[in-house]
């Protein structure tokens, strides 16, 4: 009868390709693939920070004012602009054909001014009339100021019996994009490649893998393998083409598109590994091809030809992958007469 076995040996270990790990810093500037970082070979882990180009993204609320001034609509995070706590209101009709709205930062629903949110903002106005055909639009550039509530009031005799849609988008920001090259690959290799938060800073990445010609080949968010961050770190699998080289982005939540727009601000790490697909015949584990390997095999009732793996590389480690000697082969031979016992029961 068959009989269940584990062998440590025959498992996938991940392990870096060389045995000392070489760190990199990265060279600025790398914000696209043009100017990507070149890493020498043998470096497979590279440190960087996002930076940025100063202020933050305001967590906007909009609202639109009657013929009073009394907010009648308001919305805190609609728009399909900015990062996501950007505001938007749609189909606010322009009885009168006057446009009146105001920005405020979260929580201010009051629109009384409670709020510390800053920095600079642009709303999309786009006007319609009252048969839903576009008449208008203009943008409106404004700065966000904590405490302040900021008023817009336009009026226009084309707009009467209409309405309008404001738009808001607050990552005016640039944040920072960062990409890398590795080269001295083996071609035809299995790689791992995942971002590293170095000081538990929660740092939260996007990252993609660029062919030569700079097009995206696959893209991750959050597939990363320590859970302790809550899936804010990326990971990407593949293999290594045959040029040898592999060229990453790595970017802060949510800028997909890789051009800065977030306001990510910590240190990371990109590591690459290449998994080692284990030393045949090391049923154990430990590295080297030896006796102890004979007996993992026969007290877990292994198959002729993981016997004749063992054999085959009675004596080799992972470092040298030696031929056996003339003497361990005997050694394996003499081991032979007990296969039968080991193999069937």
């Amino acid at each position: 009868m068959a009989i269940g076995r584990a062998f440590v040996g025959l498992a996938a270990i991940a392990v870096l390709a060389s045995a000392a790990l070489t760190t990199a810093t990265a060279e600025e500037p790398n914000e696209d693939f043009f100017t990507a970082t070149i890493l020498p070979p043998g470096v497979l882990l590279v440190e960087d920070e996002f930076g940025s180009s100063g202020g933050a993204n305001p967590d906007t609320i909009v609202g639109s004012r009657g013929f009073f001034g009394d907010i009648e609509f308001y919305d805190d995070d609609a728009s399909p602009y900015g990062d996501g706590h950007a505001s938007a209101l749609y189909g606010v009709p322009t009885n009168s054909g006057s446009i009146d709205f105001a920005v405020t930062g979260y929580p201010d629903e009051f629109f009384f001014g409670g709020h510390s949110e800053s920095g600079n903002y642009e709303a999309y106005v786009t006007v319609f009339d009252f048969f839903g055909d576009e008449v208008d639009n203009f943008t409106i550039s404004g700065m966000l100021s904590p405490g302040a509530v900021d008023d817009h009031s336009f009026n226009d005799f084309e707009w009467l019996n209409g309405s309008y849609n404001v738009e808001i988008n607050n990552a005016l920001q640039v944040g920072d994009v960062d990409f890398f090259t590795y080269t001295g690959l083996t071609p035809g290799e299995a790689f791992t490649v995942e971002t590293l938060d170095p000081t538990g800073a929660g740092i939260d990445t996007v990252l993609a893998w660029f062919n030569e010609f700079g097009s995206q080949i696959a893209f991750d968010d959050d597939h990363d393998l320590d859970t302790s961050y809550d899936g804010r770190l990326s990971l990407i699998e593949g293999v290594v083409p045959e040029d040898g080289t592999l060229t990453f982005g790595v970017s802060g939540y949510p800028d997909y598109d890789f051009v800065g727009a977030h306001d990510e601000s910590a240190s990371y790490e990109l590591l690459v590994t290449i998994p080692d697909e284990g030393l045949a015949g090391d049923f154990n584990g430990d590295l080297v091809v030896d006796a102890a390997d004979y007996t993992v095999w026969r007290d877990q009732g292994g198959t002729p030809t993981e016997y004749a793996e063992w054999a085959d590389n009675y004596g080799a480690t992972a470092a040298s992958n030696a031929v056996p000697e003339p003497s361990t082969a005997c050694l394996a031979l003499g081991l032979a007469a007990l296969v039968a016992s080991g193999v069937r029961r």
